[in-house]
């Protein structure tokens, strides 16, 4: 019986080792046949890679095209941007430096803006929007900008008459002065004039709060440009020259990159797909392809 018993169990072990392999064949294909149809309407050009633990080969596949104007195919090889969460990167740089010694997270962000680099008299002295003038000044902490509780609401995502509808009345004087649509910051970098940082976080500075630090959250991109501004002060590096030499290389990121202008500066980037589906981006901001 304790053969029996044996070669049973040693029997079983191949068998799930197959239903396993065949469930994941199953769900690979189940995911290559949603994605492939996006594609074949148009609606989705990109690369998806996943697994189910770590231990898994991960399943890759690349659908769609990287250029219609080329006509080139979408592939794994590729590089493309991932937006907002390079957020993820800050955090890290924020905290690496810390660990240094540099800043402390949970300080006031005023600590670490010097008023000289935006043409201020002072320390800045951010208040909440109706608060009277010699009221006292917010505190929001590095801690705050990072998770977006930090009272600063989202000047940039308000450049057209149309998304400035959802704002409130005192809110749209401020997108009127916010990041213009025609990219003149990251002309205005590229060309070696004011660094887009500066004329970024000079805006932020410029805002009335929302809401008192810590009260409520809202997502906001004007506070991580004070934090790259914080970044860059703090490490003497520009914040793509620290990414690249504290997070990048040490964790063998050999083809990731950070580049605010997305390869329309000073830098030409190879298998780098700035949109899926197209190479130039000024057509795809006009809606021309």
């Amino acid at each position: 019986m304790l053969l029996l018993g044996l070669a049973v169990a040693a029997a079983a072990v191949p068998l799930a080792a197959a239903a396993a392999k065949l469930a994941t064949a199953q769900k690979e294909q189940g995911t290559s046949r949603f994605l492939q149809q996006l594609s074949d309407l148009g609606l989705w050009s990109g690369v998806v890679a996943c697994s189910d633990s770590a231990e898994d080969e991960p399943y890759t596949a690349a659908f769609g095209t990287a250029s219609y104007e080329l006509d080139v195919p979408m592939s794994p090889q590729l590089r493309m941007p991932i937006a907002s969460n390079t957020k993820l990167m800050t955090s890290v740089a924020l905290h690496q430096l810390q660990q240094q010694g540099l800043l402390n997270i949970s300080s006031p962000a005023a600590d670490y803006i010097e008023p000289a680099d935006f043409g201020m008299e002072g320390r800045w002295c951010p208040r909440v929007h109706g608060a009277p003038a010699g009221s006292p000044c917010e505190q929001p902490t590095l801690h705050q900008l990072l998770t977006h509780t930090s009272g600063l609401w989202d000047s940039q995502s308000c450049m057209t008459p149309e998304s400035m509808a959802v704002y409130e009345e005192w809110q749209r004087p401020h997108c009127l002065g916010a990041k213009p649509g025609n990219y003149s910051w990251i002309i205005a970098e590229v060309s070696g004039q004011t660094p887009a940082v500066l004329t970024l976080a000079n805006w932020t500075l410029q805002q009335p709060l929302a809401a008192k630090p810590g009260q409520q959250y809202s997502y906001t991109n004007d506070a991580f440009w004070l934090l790259t501004y914080i970044i860059e002060k703090v490490s003497n590096q520009t914040l793509g020259d620290y990414f690249r030499t504290a997070i990048f290389e040490p964790a063998g990121l050999k083809s990731t990159f950070y580049d605010l202008s997305l390869g329309q500066g000073r830098e030409v980037h190879r298998q780098f797909v700035w949109n899926g589906g197209y190479t130039t981006p000024i057509a795809v901001s006009a809606g021309e392809c």
